[in-house]
């Protein structure tokens, strides 16, 4: 499971500090109050969860002068930076989420059936047929 070490807010403006994990269907936050001051805590956000994110630098959404990943969900809005003490992870945490959103809306997405062509009668070029066209002619009707 891949970790990143970030600060986040919560949607009641509190901030912590502490890791995200991409865990396989949950993003999990865990960490400490920044003040230092407060039990850990535990936050797991299910992809499905996910109303959307992005990235933004409006200055209302960042975190110590820092961009940060805005995580949407049902009960507030998530913001997600990088530490300061390493590599800038947003833009790879932003990238990592598109992909399991594609995937997701790739699953659920119904199966189209394709009918090959057939020749017909308007100068044998082909046609498509539909499925309910095809069953009609196999009950006889046309």
């Amino acid at each position: 499971m891949t970790t990143y070490a970030i600060t986040w807010r919560e949607p009641d403006g509190q901030s912590f500090v502490g890791r995200l994990a991409l865990a396989p269907r949950a993003l999990h936050l865990d960490g400490r109050p920044r003040s230092a001051e407060g039990p850990s805590v535990e936050r797991l956000l299910g992809y499905n969860e996910l109303l959307g994110h992005r990235l933004s630098n409006r200055s209302a959404e960042r975190l110590d002068g820092r961009r940060a990943l805005v995580l949407e969900c049902e009960e507030g809005t998530y913001l997600v930076a990088d530490t300061g003490l390493g590599a800038p992870v947003v833009n790879e945490l932003a990238d990592r989420l598109a992909r399991l959103a594609d995937r997701k809306e790739t699953a659920e997405k119904p199966h189209q059936v394709c009918a090959p062509p057939r020749i017909g009668d308007n100068g044998n070029r082909p046609t498509v047929t539909t499925q309910t066209e095809r069953n009609d002619r196999k009950g006889g009707t046309t």
